[in-house]
């Protein structure tokens, strides 16, 4: 029974003379091996036996030898200079690995140009750490005057190793606190796979494994027999496909189910190791083990504190406030508006944004007299900014006259009570500084307040 292996086969060239011979038409013609760099075991591959710039090209014979163990040549194809084709007349194996090749243009007007003379059709029958060499011998070209090209002949060699099977971790790039995600054991095309076992590893400050489910590689579906951790955030896994009959394609070998219990910056590695993949026959099937990582995504918004204005009320139209911003990740930006404004960039105290914890100022532009709000939040580095439920806010009054100046001279006197008189028969019209006892109503009540300022009470 033939058995596939999975490998590479690494092409080498080797630069053969061919001997010394006096030129008949033309120099630095060079016949060489074109085998491909990579050719797995128990496949197939093509050589072509390349020409450069040959002038009058009419016939050639060469020998093609090779180790029969390794490589078995299956037909010899005709090749191409320009566009011309250069027939294959015979090919005849003189002895074990070596076969002799003749081919003849037909007519007299020879061919120009560059190309290849032949394709060699190989099978691999080498198994993993054979080589063979693949050699040019007993060249000869001839002119379609009958006479020889001179040329040097390149032969190469081959080399058959195992391609590793990849088996890879594909973890999410970010995943938030507290959430749940999956995560892949992708394996690469392999064949004839059967069974296999490997460790999964991770910081369990940061992660919990919930539960690891079954694969698919093609339709197949790649069962669980067990996992247990075997000591802290180390999980070993073993899986086996039901009866011997192997499973060959690409796909996964496993689910992880995985839940964050890490904060916000956290990080983890998820890494596999001690990984042993089995062919059907209980042979081992060389394998690559890569892991990746997690971090855990900021999702959390910045805090806002606002330090209140005073005093309030306040005769100052253009207030400075202050407060500070605070968060996991730096803060970027802290904005401000006032009642129902837009959105204006406030100051960081220390000169710039770039900290966990900043400070910030701003000063409004000029406000009416009148009560106001102002409300402020902030964005962090990772993109999170205040919810509106969390804004930070401050509210005070803006009275440039002050209470009991009902007339707005500046002076507190009985010409201010006079004013809150006429003020409350409609006389007059109110004014801020009418209402002294700032209850939000001009009545008698003022005219008292007034009275008692006056006299030096308040």
């Amino acid at each position: 029974m033939k058995r596939k292996i999975l490998g590479m086969i690494t092409i080498v060239a080797v630069i053969l003379g061919m001997g010394t011979a006096v030129p008949a038409l033309a120099a630095d013609v060079t016949v060489s091996i074109d085998a491909p760099a990579e050719a797995s075991p128990a496949s197939d591959f093509t050589v072509n036996i390349n020409i450069t710039e040959v002038t009058g090209f009419d016939a050639c014979n060469y020998d093609v030898s090779f180790d029969a163990s390794v490589l078995r040549l299956d037909s010899v194809t005709s090749g191409l200079i320009g566009s011309t084709a250069i027939p294959v007349d015979v090919y005849n194996e003189i002895s074990t690995g070596t076969y002799r090749v003749i081919q003849n243009v037909p007519g007299l007007t020879g061919v120009a140009g560059s190309g290849y003379l032949a394709v060699l059709s190989f099978h691999v029958l080498g198994a993993e750490g054979d080589s063979s060499a693949i050699s040019l011998s007993n060249g000869m070209i001839a002119s379609n005057l009958a006479e020889e090209i001179t040329a040097t002949w390149v032969s190469g060699s081959v080399e058959v190793t195992v391609t590793p099977v990849l088996v890879s971790i594909d973890a999410p790039d970010e995943a938030a606190p507290g959430s749940d995600f999956t995560v892949n054991v992708n394996i690469g095309d392999v064949t004839d796979f059967d069974a296999a076992s490997y460790d999964v590893s991770f910081d369990t400050l940061v992660l919990r494994l919930d539960d690891v489910t079954a694969g698919l590689i093609g339709a197949t579906a790649i069962p669980v027999d067990i996992y247990s951790e075997i000591e802290a955030g180390t999980w070993r896994v073993v899986q086996n496909v039901p009866g011997v009959t192997g499973v060959t394609g690409s796909g996964s070998l496993a689910v992880l189910h995985f839940h964050v219990i890490g904060a916000d910056g956290d990080s983890s590695a998820i890494s596999l190791s001690n990984g042993v993949l089995s062919n059907n026959l209980a042979e081992e099937i060389t394998a690559t083990w890569a892991g990746d990582s997690v971090a855990i995504a900021d999702t959390t918004a910045p805090v806002v504190t606002i330090t209140p204005f005073t005093p309030d009320p306040t005769d100052n139209t253009t207030p400075t406030l202050t407060g500070t911003a605070t968060d996991e990740s730096n803060i970027s930006t802290v904005e401000y508006k006032v009642d129902d404004g837009i959105w204006t960039a406030a100051t960081a105290s220390d000169g710039a944004f770039d900290s966990p914890s900043e400070g910030y100022t701003f000063t409004t532009a000029a406000l009416s007299e009148a009560e106001h709000t102002v409300y402020v939040r902030a964005t962090d580095s990772a993109g999170n900014t205040t919810a509106e439920v969390d804004y930070a806010s401050d509210s005070f009054t803006v009275q440039t006259v002050a209470p009991g100046d009902a007339n707005g001279d500046g002076t507190v006197n009985v010409l201010d009570i006079t004013r809150v008189e006429r003020a409350i028969v409609a006389l007059d019209p109110e004014t801020s500084g009418s209402d002294a006892n700032q209850d939000g109503v001009i009545n008698v009540l003022d005219i008292t307040r007034i009275e008692r300022m006056i006299a030096g009470l308040e």
